[in-house]
């Protein structure tokens, strides 16, 4: 983190800190201590830590890109919503969160499928 807020200064730029908080924020590992520190705890196997860790990851990216919009360059300023509210921001990352996670189900199925199909066990 000091890291960053050194390079922030010496840059005169917010951009190594909007980094820095993505890196720290969206960390899989640090979403499952901090859940179960206040009494969550997630089952093995199960779709939903991958939902949970998705939609954090996923709104993280979308906030940083609005959050960068001003200092991308135009052609890629133009590919992304004029005026977003934080709102979409999270429908969407709730969206792509859950696709994600069950299209990392349905491998986990498919692979165990074809394990079971071949003769070996897990």
């Amino acid at each position: 983190m000091v890291l960053f807020g050194i390079v922030a200064l010496l840059f005169q730029s917010r951009v190594p800190l909007y980094l820095n908080a993505f890196l720290f924020f969206t960390d899989g590992a640090r979403i499952e201590s901090a859940l179960a520190n206040i009494g969550i705890r997630f089952k093995p196997d199960t779709i939903g830590p991958d939902i949970v860790k998705g939609f954090a990851s996923l709104f993280g990216w979308l906030a940083l890109l609005a959050s960068l919009r001003t200092s991308v360059r135009a052609w890629l300023a133009a590919w992304m919503p004029s005026d977003t509210s934080w709102s979409s921001i999270a429908g969407i990352a709730v969206v792509f969160a859950i696709v994600e996670a069950f299209a990392a189900l349905a491998m986990r199925h498919a692979l165990r499928g074809s394990d079971c199909r071949s003769g070996r066990t897990a």
